[in-house]
């Protein structure tokens, strides 16, 4: 979905439109028409975010195309060619990351802590082996282990034993995979 697919779709699910929302959120009503005409392509976070706390939805889900381009992932927005990564630590990835993920939450305490750098390859589209996986579904995106369980069956597990574990069924097209982790990195160092 696009942010003005997701917005209109938001926009209909609570019986506002334009109007109302621009009443509701302080966010200047021309704003919005723009986004939902399709006018702006990047919308501001400063226009996005007064809509996701109205909407109780994470900005994310409003950033979040269908359809990632690869050489950016959302949030972070880390071009490949801009991944500087220690030659040292970058003999130990197994394929040459071409994305970068912010963490952000707990999740997947204690292998990744909120504010290390996710290193990925977005060029990974289905599950191929168990692993660290970058996902989005309609609450926005998260990082989740992935371990197969049967033919047609993958655990999702969040590290953090406080998270719940989930699974993920091949039937399930609302949860997609973005990207593979091929690696982690505290901030400080790229």
């Amino acid at each position: 979905m696009t942010v003005r697919s997701t917005l209109q779709q938001l926009l209909d699910q609570r019986g506002e439109n334009s109007h109302s929302l621009s009443i509701k959120t302080g966010v200047p009503q021309p704003s919005i028409h723009r986004v939902l005409k399709g006018l702006t392509r990047e919308p501001r976070k400063a226009t996005l975010q007064p809509l996701a706390d109205f909407f109780g939805v994470d900005i994310s889900a409003l950033l979040l195309d269908s359809e990632v381009d690869e050489s950016r992932i959302p949030l972070l927005n880390v071009p490949a060619e801009h991944i500087c990564i220690p030659s040292l630590m970058a003999e130990r990835f197994p394929v040459p990351p071409r994305s970068a993920y912010l963490m952000d939450g707990e999740s997947m305490l204690p292998t990744i802590r909120q504010g290390d750098v996710l290193l990925l390859d977005p060029g990974v589209k289905n599950f191929v082996r168990d692993g660290i996986y970058l996902l989005s579904n309609a609450n926005g995106m998260m990082v989740r282990r992935l371990l197969r369980e049967s033919a047609d069956v993958v655990s999702v597990i969040a590290d953090n034993p406080h998270f719940e574990r989930s699974h993920l069924a091949k039937s399930q097209p609302d949860v997609k995979i973005v990207a593979k982790a091929v690696g982690v990195m505290p901030l400080y160092l790229l």
